[in-house]
């Protein structure tokens, strides 16, 4: 019985590989991408955004955290730096893996320490720094660039703005600064 299944395990094994290869020309194409035309959508709009084209940076937590945890300096000298090179918009990691979050929260607990690489090899970073590390973005972003380009803040915590908007509000808002969210209501100013 035992040689009667081993035969016949054989026997599909072989009769599957036998039929898995195809020397059919042309079976394993790429497919003819067209990368160079868009197509349009049903309904969509075939206009073309105004204005040059956004350049995206990521701040990552873990990979900046030895950087930025403790240092407002450090935050305002780098976001200066992708200013310099051309960056348009900035996305800041502010959940990193471990589940904390790297801002005031009443639902989230703050970021006491991460893991990260620090001179080749791998740390405990500890955050001893008692200020918002999202604010210290914001308010870098919104001193530097305010006066250069129109920039848009969305926060539920306007709290750390609030003493730099009361000493630069005309300055920010002929400067086209547009704020969405004030205190968790929505605002369009």
């Amino acid at each position: 019985m035992l040689k009667r299944i081993s035969f016949l395990s054989a026997a599909v094994a072989l009769l599957l590989c036998a039929t898995a290869c195809d020397d059919k020309e042309g079976h394993f194409q790429t497919p003819p991408w067209d990368l160079e035309e868009e197509e349009q959508k049903p309904g969509g709009d075939d206009t073309k955004p105004e204005g040059p084209k956004p350049f995206y940076i990521w701040i990552d937590a873990a990979a900046n955290f030895p950087d930025f945890a403790n240092s407002k300096d450090n935050i305002r000298r780098d976001l200066t730096k992708a200013a310099d090179c051309g960056f348009t918009d900035i996305i800041v990691d502010v959940r990193p893996s471990c589940g904390d979050v790297l801002y005031r929260s009443e639902l989230g607990h703050p970021v006491e320490w991460l893991s990260a690489w620090k001179g080749g090899v791998y740390s405990k970073i500890d955050r001893t720094a008692d200020w918002d590390y999202l604010q210290a973005f914001i308010v870098a972003l919104a001193s530097k660039w305010s006066t250069e380009e129109p920039i848009v803040i969305s926060t539920a915590d306007a709290e750390g703005l609030k003493k730099y908007f009361a000493a630069k509000a005309k300055q920010l808002l002929d400067g086209k600064v547009q704020i969405e969210q004030v205190n968790g209501q929505k605002a369009l100013f």
